[in-house]
């Protein structure tokens, strides 16, 4: 099975073999967990470097792929989910380690919405209320970004993302950089914070890519049906958790931006349409 099961990927960034220390992780796993050097998906660089993983550890039954996710081994269904639960229990594990638990943020709610033609409904703060594009003056804050970023994209769901490695990360003014390919596919590349009160910025902002950092408040994620926007928001965090353990352990090796950018692009034009086919 191949997965981009949470903590194993953003471990992944780190791009090292595990030596397996628990005797009852043993007998799942094996003894390491190797760590597969980046290839950029669907080519042949890839199933080489996971291919020379295995080979080099005939007895290990995952493989980290580096920045990217893992391969998980076994004889059944049951036995192979069985190896992926206990790598990610491992890879918590190692994260938590490095990684510093911060204090959680309460921030304003902007509410998740969905649009409708000329119209959107967004539900913020408990009340469910439809608003028409055209803004009125008396608008709330949340539903005029909203009603801003609908106008200017052509997306059809609206998410506010407040888990609280999105909102850590809103919370430093830094840029989030690929170090994950999915987040780069399917959120964007190099995702930046933005003042909450300067709604243009934030659409415009969202015209390249599906998610953007409310300075101190989360993030917003877009998508073109409610399943797009929720991904976003996964990859999101994952991208944030990544980033928190690469600065925990001083890491500096991210994906090129030219690699960053084809895959954007190809997830744009080619594998975001496959699911309607």
């Amino acid at each position: 099975i191949h997965t981009h099961q949470l903590m194993a990927s953003v471990i992944s960034i780190e791009g090292k073999n595990i030596n397996v220390n628990r005797d009852e992780y043993r007998k799942i796993l094996g003894d390491i967990i190797p760590c597969a050097d980046y290839g950029m998906p669907s080519t042949k660089k890839l199933r080489r470097k996971i291919s020379e993983a295995l080979n080099n550890n005939p007895d290990s039954k995952a493989v980290i792929m580096k920045h990217h996710g893992t391969i998980c081994i076994g004889y059944d269904l049951k036995d192979t989910f069985d190896v992926a639960a206990v790598l990610e229990k491992i890879a918590e594990e190692k994260y938590k380690a490095a990684v510093k638990e911060n204090e959680s943020h309460r921030i304003a709610d902007y509410g998740n919405s969905y649009r409708q033609d000329d119209k959107f409904t967004i539900t913020s703060n408990g009340q469910t209320v439809e608003y028409s594009l055209d803004v009125p003056a008396d608008m709330p804050k949340a539903a005029k970004l909203h009603a801003e970023i609908y106008k200017k994209n052509n997306i059809s769901y609206i998410v506010h993302a407040a888990d609280e490695a999105i909102v850590e990360f809103s919370s430093t003014d830094r840029v989030l950089k690929p170090l994950l390919d999915d987040l780069a596919q399917v959120a964007g590349i190099n995702i930046k914070p933005t003042k909450s009160s300067n709604i243009s910025q934030i659409a415009k902002k969202l015209k390249k890519k599906n998610a953007v950092f409310l300075e101190n408040e989360g993030a917003l994620c877009t998508g073109a049906t409610r399943g797009d926007a929720e991904a976003v928001v996964m990859v999101l965090r994952k991208g944030c958790l990544a980033d928190s353990y690469a600065k925990a352990l001083k890491l500096t090796n991210q994906l090129s931006f030219i690699d960053a950018y084809i895959q954007r692009i190809i997830y744009i034009t080619k594998y975001s349409k496959m699911k309607d086919k």
